[in-house]
């Protein structure tokens, strides 16, 4: 009876270290992979980093952000598309004017109707 006794204790035992084993196994697993994605993601930080550091990203948001251009350069600056409201504004209004002298045109457009 005490063997048996002893028996199921340690077997007990057995199991539950095996247990807290696999389960410290999985964290450790799974801060491996983390560790992996950080070292990947500072890798990319710090290849971003000596990209912004250098004259190529100097120049690149000289030209895009503050839109400055080199000498010889020629700058253009694109011209926004109207509306569908704008569009339609336009096409009433120029309804309304058919056929009217282009100065009536501008006196409205200054002054209103």
């Amino acid at each position: 009876m005490v063997l048996a006794t002893v028996a199921l204790t340690l077997t007990f035992d057995l199991g539950r270290r095996a247990l807290d084993t696999h389960r410290i196994q999985q964290q450790v697993d799974a801060l491996i992979a983390e560790v992996e994605t950080m070292e990947e993601e500072n890798q990319a930080l710090l290849e971003r980093l000596e990209y912004v550091q250098s004259e190529a990203y100097v120049e690149e948001a000289a030209r895009d952000v503050l839109g400055w251009t080199r000498p010889g350069d020629t700058a253009v600056v694109p011209l926004t598309v109207p509306s569908a409201s704008e569009s339609e504004a336009t096409a009433s209004a120029a309804e309304r004017g058919e056929g009217a002298p282009i100065w009536r045109l501008w006196w409205e457009l200054f002054f209103g109707p």
